[in-house]
């Protein structure tokens, strides 16, 4: 049921309703009492059962996917626009947002008192490639701003063979691979309310 001092006429958008990320914010803010509006491409189905309604813009990637989703945003109607990836958010705002920077996330969660892996970073795929036989294996590289998925390296041939992505500009970070479950906490946070 809504919490009773939530608003239960507002709404909120998300980018895509399939990424677990996004599925916690849908299932938060709908809890919260808010309908949540997600854009989707036309062919997607699968939406967590709390979406109130889709918004058939396309999806990030789209030819004027960004113009679309701007103008939703200025139409008004929303409480608040939430970006379920890295890629809306570097896409609408045009630069790189602080925490969407590895290195600067890990000097945020060092300050606080968060424990974080060793990291190496590397200015390009040639320098990685020139430091692979000198890597703690097992690692996993990933680029420092998102522009491709992490992989895991298991021996210098990993690094080596690994092909560099298209259009790939930045650093690369190096950290050691670390066995064992992962937990990770997801919420959405709106005027000082979890």
């Amino acid at each position: 049921p809504p919490l009773p001092s939530c608003p239960t006429r507002r709404s909120s958008d998300l980018r895509s309703g399939q990424t677990r990320d996004a599925v916690v914010a849908i299932r938060a803010l709908a809890a919260a009492g808010y309908r949540v509006v997600v854009p989707v491409r036309p062919s997607v189905r699968f939406l967590s059962r709390d979406v109130h309604r889709r918004l058939e813009i396309g999806e990030l990637g789209d030819p004027g996917f960004v113009e679309r989703l701007e103008h939703e945003i200025e139409s008004g109607g929303h409480a608040a626009f939430v970006p379920a990836s890295e890629g809306v958010v570097l896409d609408l705002a045009g630069e790189v947002p602080p925490l969407l920077d590895k290195r600067e996330l890990g000097e945020r969660a060092r300050a606080a008192g968060l424990a974080t892996p060793r990291e190496l970073v590397f200015g390009s795929y040639d320098e990685l490639r020139s430091a692979a036989d000198t890597l703690p294996y097992p690692v996993v590289v990933k680029p420092v701003v998102r522009q491709f998925t992490a992989f895991r390296a298991q021996r210098p041939s990993d690094v080596h063979d690994s092909p560099e992505p298209d259009d790939f500009s930045g650093s690369l970070m190096v950290q050691p691979f670390v066995e064992g479950p992962m937990t990770a906490v997801a919420g959405v946070m709106w005027s000082g309310r979890l």
